[in-house]
């Protein structure tokens, strides 16, 4: 769902109200009372569609006020200036709020001299231990592009949450293609615990067989072949029919519930 308009998750086309949520919704979503018409409403066909919790529970509607960069927050105070703007005049938080005069310098304690609670920085993570292979990285530089060519074109240029999107999706698009290249050439090198497409990882289950003498084009299996790709198909869209089934289900139930309550 991208600001509210209702798409598939796959195509990114657009779905009714009712298609998105028998086939999108999360099942948390059936254990609260009322929730196909809070997310349906009474035009349940309307194309394009916005869920109806945009409208009625979300101030603003559902799209940000603001983009906020973690690279950025750790590398410059501007995004702590983002955050303040955000908070201020919001009732039970502007009245704790510290003076903008203070905010870089309170940046400057929390991320530079880490004084204070701990922040995401102390969370250990290092994102230099594993690698993805080429295929991987192309499938992300793929969706970059998109990302970039929607929200740099009408209507979204004109709005500032989606010009800061772009920046930083052209920083990451930047590290994405030096990192192809490192794997490309050899200087990152891959291993059967970094994340690997199908056929990356076929082909370095070929080399370890190799490797160890076998005959690799007869002790693997060949999943891409006509009849493994049937049996995969057809599994997947027995999963996706039973899934359907099991939503509309619940939506017959408790459309059944609602007409059975009495009036109020």
């Amino acid at each position: 769902m991208e600001g509210g308009i209702l798409r598939d998750s796959e195509d990114h086309s657009l779905l009714t109200a009712e298609d998105w949520f028998i086939t999108h919704s999360p099942d948390m979503f059936y254990s609260k009372e009322s929730t196909y018409s809070e997310v349906v409403g009474d035009n349940p066909s309307s194309t394009p569609a916005y869920d109806q919790r945009c409208v009625n529970f979300v101030s603003g509607g559902c799209e940000p006020v603001a983009v906020i960069s973690g690279e950025n927050l750790e590398k410059n105070s501007q995004e702590t200036h983002k955050l303040g703007k955000i908070l201020e005049g919001k009732r039970g938080i502007s009245d704790y709020l510290i003076e903008e005069d203070a905010w870089d310098c309170l940046w400057e304690e929390l991320i530079v001299n880490k004084k204070g609670a701990k922040t995401f920085l102390d969370r250990g993570m290092d994102t230099k231990n594993y690698n993805f292979s080429e295929e991987m990285i192309d499938l992300m530089l793929e969706e970059v592009n998109r990302l970039i060519d929607k929200y740099r074109s009408s209507p979204w240029n004109s709005k500032q949450t989606a010009n800061d999107l772009v920046s930083i999706l052209a920083e990451h698009k930047v590290a994405l293609e030096e990192e192809l290249i490192e794997v490309q050439v050899g200087a990152r090198v891959l291993t059967e615990d970094d994340f690997l497409g199908p056929n990356t990882r076929r082909e370095l289950n070929r080399k370890k067989l190799q490797d160890a003498g076998a005959d690799a084009t007869t002790d693997i299996r060949e999943l891409t072949s006509g009849d493994y790709q049937d049996f995969f198909k057809k599994l997947d869209e027995k999963m996706h029919a039973a899934r359907m089934l099991h939503k509309k289900e619940e939506v017959v139930r408790e459309e059944r519930r609602l007409k059975m309550e009495p009036l109020k």
